[in-house]
């Protein structure tokens, strides 16, 4: 016999109307994300130079780990940035993209071709370590010289400089 609103094996009873109002939430909360999708879409295409619709579709996608869509729009918000514009909003977007290549698509030539991008604006130590960890995961051995080979001419640390010396030979070693 139920009783609390159980049933005999202990599984709590759904109200079938409340059941009912939960699907049609969900339906509403879809139909809501294809119409803003939708509507970022078309002002986008409407004004192409206006960043806002292509934030709110990064948003969108992002939120609903829509990877692929998501990087496709990231690049077309670069091609909004213009290449004498903000040069930090530049490098924040190329790493966001060239993370989501290589972790959520798994896409690692893309990342590689993001995180180079990013060397052309910025060559931070953090950037060269994540281009070479692609290189090595992809075995590009001749892009892993090249990079590790210019590492070492812009650093100023001695202990570095020693181990990018030690990093060269190995690959070479190994090549």
């Amino acid at each position: 016999r139920a009783r609390g609103g159980l049933s005999r094996n202990g599984i709590r009873r759904t109200d079938p109307g409340a059941r009912k109002r939960t699907e049609l939430d969900a339906r509403d909360i879809v139909g809501t994300r294809r119409r803003a999708d939708a509507t970022a879409q078309r002002a986008s295409e409407l004004a192409p130079s206006d960043g806002r619709p292509v934030e709110l579709l990064a948003h969108l996608y992002e939120r609903d780990e829509a990877w692929e869509a998501l990087c496709e729009t990231l690049e077309r918000e670069l091609a909004l940035i213009l290449p004498e514009g903000d040069v930090g909003t530049r490098k924040d977007v190329l790493i966001r993209l060239a993370r989501l290549y290589a972790e959520q698509l798994k896409r690692f030539d893309a990342a590689a071709d993001a995180y180079v991008r990013v060397l052309a604006i910025s060559e931070a130590p953090a950037i060269f370590s994540a281009l070479e960890a692609i290189y090595r995961r992809l075995g590009r051995t001749d892009d892993l010289l090249a990079l590790t080979e210019r590492w070492l001419d812009k650093t100023a640390d001695a202990g570095q400089a020693h181990a990018l010396r030690e990093r060269i030979a190995e690959v070479r070693a190994q090549h």
